[in-house]
């Protein structure tokens, strides 16, 4: 709701639209393709599913852009297609031993996600910003929302090396570098660092997922244990705040940074003023695959004949857990 003064200076009330419309907006379609395969084996004690498959989501709904004077936010648009591409793999076993009843379950699962059609040619839709820079694009031939920043090469150990990386010419590519700071490749060979040197650093996708289930019975108590991971995904640390520079950062910032004593090249040197350090970078990219106990379940059923006496049909107590563990070398949130 708007107020508006008029010329004789009585206030109305009218209203805005909140988003801007867009007519020519359509659902989103998905087409998909399976070929599969299913095998039972041992009286299907021991079971196989394969399957490949082909996902195709066509007029992806996102939000556009739209110039600030429109004073509205910016309307909804289909912007391009995703192509799915992906194998899964299922094995299941099956076995009765006395009174012991045992079951286990796995699977895994492959994707391939890629953008195939853009609504405009040569475009490139961007996604979320970390300190107002985008990290994320979305571009033909390319993942969707794949992280996009500078490639680094390392770390400068000296005042030589940042001499020698020069241009044809001998022109130095990064001459306000100190070192310790980090190395930016000069995707375009232009001889100086510049937006038009990000590029794609990262993607989200995993490149597998798993997981387990077991199942175990025996004289009354039960089991059960679901565990998963994913491998090959990575996460952008969207925590370094160049316009909070009080606020506190990991340890590993002061304990593994770079010093005349300490040259390394894992962790630039301690300073704010460096002019690429906290930019978007592959530096920090870093592997988010993981490993998770999901849940664990243990149960006991108490026998019929002590239920029976006391007027109760049955009785079963148990214990479970969720989210118990998670292993990853990932060192951030």
């Amino acid at each position: 709701q708007l107020f508006h003064v008029q010329a004789d200076k009585t206030a109305t009330s009218a209203t805005e639209p909140k988003r801007l419309p867009n007519p020519d907006l359509r659902w989103e379609t998905s087409e998909q393709t399976d070929i599969g395969i299913e095998l039972g084996i041992f009286n299907n004690k021991l079971t196989i599913v394969a399957d490949y498959y082909e996902k195709t989501t066509k007029d992806l709904l996102v939000i556009s852009s739209s110039p600030a004077y429109a004073g509205s936010e910016p309307p909804w648009e289909n912007a391009g297609d995703i192509k799915n591409t992906g194998v899964e793999f299922e094995i299941g076993f099956r076995q009765k031993i006395g009174d012991l009843s045992l079951s286990i379950a796995g699977i895994a699962a492959k994707l391939k996600n890629e953008v195939t059609f853009i609504s405009k040619e040569d475009y490139v839709l961007p996604g979320t910003t970390a300190n107002g820079i985008r990290v994320t694009q979305f571009e033909k031939g390319k993942p969707a929302w794949y992280f996009y920043g500078f490639e680094t090469n390392g770390i400068f150990q000296s005042q030589e090396e940042i001499d020698n990386y020069s241009d044809d010419d001998g022109e130095m590519i990064m001459p306000n570098a100190f070192p310790g700071d980090l190395i930016i490749v000069d995707q375009n060979n232009d001889g100086e660092i510049t937006d038009a040197d990000r590029t794609m650093i990262g993607s989200p996708w995993p490149d597998w997922t798993f997981g387990l289930t077991l199942n175990a019975d025996y004289k009354g108590f039960d089991l059960n244990i679901f565990m998963n991971a994913a491998v090959g995904n990575e996460v952008f640390i969207g925590y370094h705040r160049t316009d909070l520079i009080n606020t506190n950062l990991p340890e590993r910032f002061y304990t593994e940074r770079w010093t005349e004593d300490n040259p390394t090249n894992e962790m630039f040197r301690a300073s704010f003023s460096s002019q690429f350090n906290y930019e978007q970078s592959d530096f920090w990219v870093e592997d988010g695959s993981w490993l998770k106990l999901r849940s664990v379940t243990l149960g006991y059923t108490l026998p019929e004949n002590l239920m029976n006496i006391a007027l109760i049909k049955s009785l079963r107590v148990y214990v479970s857990g969720q989210n118990l563990l998670t292993f990853t070398k990932y060192p951030g949130m």
